[in-house]
């Protein structure tokens, strides 16, 4: 049995539309061009530079970012939102109902 390497490789990125963020496999040969992401199947521009870097092919980056501080101490825990996927940071011991700040989704820790 005889094995055939490609010289594309696959990579991983993520859907840039908030209200989806799947991860997706595609091959090399997309890098560069637009491809509808194939959960929410809304067109997306593919970086040709790097791999996990997509934009939304018919509309601008949102102007706001949820960015989470980097933090050692453990009074504080990272916990994704169910709906959007944010990334939310929690007091250690924060239990009950949670409502994201990005969706407005209430979810239960």
């Amino acid at each position: 049995m005889a094995f055939v390497l490609s010289k594309t490789m696959p990579f991983i990125f993520q859907c840039p539309y908030a209200d989806c963020r799947k991860f997706m496999l595609l091959e090399d040969s997309t890098r560069g061009s637009a491809v509808d992401c194939i959960v929410c199947r809304r067109p997306m521009q593919v970086d040709a530079s790097s791999a996990g870097s997509a934009t939304p092919a018919t509309t601008k980056s949102p102007s706001w970012s949820l960015t989470v501080p980097a933090t050692s101490d453990s009074s504080h825990r990272i916990h994704p939102c169910p709906h959007c996927h944010a990334t939310l940071r929690l007091s250690a011991g924060k239990t009950g109902d949670i409502k994201c700040p990005k969706c407005k989704h209430v979810f239960t820790i």
